[in-house]
């Protein structure tokens, strides 16, 4: 409760009126976006972006590793909670697997979110990989050498496959000493079997294929409750999005296979966002995988959502992902300082996504949305951690080497008996505590970090159809 309490204060939480932020009457609450928000999805996927084993939900109840990347729950539950639920709602990949009480289940809202996603098609599919031949080829060896050998994976009992854990160091390397994998490419390719490799070894669910999802929902909804009783329940929901820290993960890592300058990246950002667009070459090319040149329109998907009855949008833009343990291990700086590139992109994000929004419910005036600034919140907490009640701000509280960030959250990690004091769980999330500090920020702050208006007063606006 302390901890509560300090957030109300230094985020500008209404604490006189707490009555004010009494549960709305929220009908249902729809989520979309990745890892931040994902709570299994990826479990029923063939991906390599999972977190259903230890010690991944060692906070949850009964220490359960849901596919939460988290010690416990993630901000979406505390939102959930904020407005009576006992948590998200169920992901829509779960949801399938009872036809019997689909329809009836989908009513109080879906989890579409998938751990890697992006807005862009293409991001996370390749494992924040730059496309480059050479990277594709060792990526499936280490398939093709995991799988014979997954008898003698150490974590075989609680599912975590060694090829899993071969791919995720051949990430790294790759990374980090491009020039060792051509070597290794060159003899692939002598011996013959590039031809036996796997093609796409991390599956995801993009923002587009979520909502496709959606639509699913939508119709079953409708069929259950009729077209008007249907349209008012998803006009008076809630739409949470979070995402896009994956598609600058995957542009900095295309770095290394194309030189993109950050400022060509920034422009893109800020000079095409009526509509936002994306072009895809901008970001990938790979010798033999020919990545079409198509036009990602940000816009355009959330017109999408609002023409399947969506009115009310909650977005949380990107962190300051330059700031989390592996960036920090990547920079090698003595003072372990942040990635700042990577900072001022997702900045640049915060802009561009904050103009979208604008234009769109300019455009659409029954549009209500709340924009919550994550690398605003964030930055506090950095600069000014024992004001939030946190310890360490660099260092993350499950995993190994230089600030626990060399190596993913896995049952033979290092692990911090007082998590409450991290703000990094692991290599790039953020602890359960941490996650509670932006729900309650984002349902009750000030317009320093959530604009026009926070998440419980949107939900308290009437939506007529």
């Amino acid at each position: 409760m302390g901890r509560r309490w300090i957030l109300l204060v230094s985020l500008g939480i209404y604490v006189a009126s707490m009555q004010y932020l009494a549960k709305a009457d929220l009908p249902a609450i729809f989520i979309f976006g990745d890892s931040i928000a994902d709570v299994g999805t990826n479990n029923f996927l063939k991906s390599l972006a999972r977190a259903n084993y230890p010690y991944h939900g060692i906070d949850f109840p009964n220490s359960k590793p849901t596919g939460r990347f988290s010690n416990g729950y993630h901000t979406i539950d505390f939102i959930a909670k904020q407005f009576g639920y006992n948590s998200s709602p169920p992901p829509f990949l779960s949801l399938l697997q009872h036809n019997l009480s689909f329809k009836s289940n989908i009513l109080r809202g879906v989890n579409f979110a998938s751990a890697g996603a992006g807005i862009l098609d293409p991001t996370g599919i390749q494992l924040y990989v730059s496309f480059s031949h050479s990277f594709l080829v060792f990526f499936k060896v280490g398939m093709i050498v995991g799988r014979k050998y997954i008898s003698q994976n150490e974590y075989a009992h609680i599912r975590v496959p060694l090829y899993v854990r071969i791919c995720q160091k051949i990430m790294f390397l790759q990374f980090l000493w491009p020039f060792l994998l051509k070597e290794f490419i060159k003899k692939v390719q002598e011996a013959g079997i590039e031809e036996k490799l796997v093609t796409h070894p991390w599956d995801v669910v993009s923002l587009r294929d979520q909502i496709k999802q959606f639509e699913t929902v939508c119709g079953n909804i409708t069929e259950v409750l009729g077209a008007s009783k249907g349209n008012s329940l998803l006009s008076n929901s809630l739409y949470l999005i979070t995402i896009g820290s994956n598609d600058i993960f995957d542009y900095q890592h295309s770095l290394r296979s194309r030189a993109i300058p950050p400022q060509t990246f920034l422009a893109t950002l800020h000079d095409t966002c009526q509509p936002f667009e994306v072009t895809q070459s901008i970001y990938y090319q790979h010798n033999d995988l020919e990545f079409e040149s198509q036009t990602i329109l940000i816009y355009t998907m959330v017109e999408d959502l609002y023409n399947l009855g969506a009115r009310k949008f909650g977005i949380i833009s990107v962190p300051p992902i330059g700031c989390c343990p592996f960036q920090r291990f990547l920079k090698r700086s003595e003072d372990g300082g942040c990635f700042e590139e990577l900072n001022n992109l997702a900045q640049a994000f915060y802009d561009a996504i904050r103009d979208v929004l604008t234009n769109f419910s300019t455009e659409f005036v029954e549009v209500k949305y709340s924009f919550g600034n994550a690398y605003a919140m964030t930055t506090s907490i950095i600069h000014n951690p024992l004001t939030f009640g946190f310890k360490e701000i660099k260092t993350a509280c499950c995993g190994n080497g230089t600030f626990n960030g060399e190596e993913e959250c896995n049952p033979n990690s290092k692990l911090c008996p007082n998590r409450d004091d991290y703000l990094f769980w692991d290599w790039f999330h953020p602890t359960e505590a941490a996650s509670e500090l932006a729900a309650l920020t984002l349902y009750g702050g000030g317009n320093e970090f959530v604009t026009p208006m926070n998440l419980s007063q949107l939900a308290t606006i009437p939506i007529g159809i």
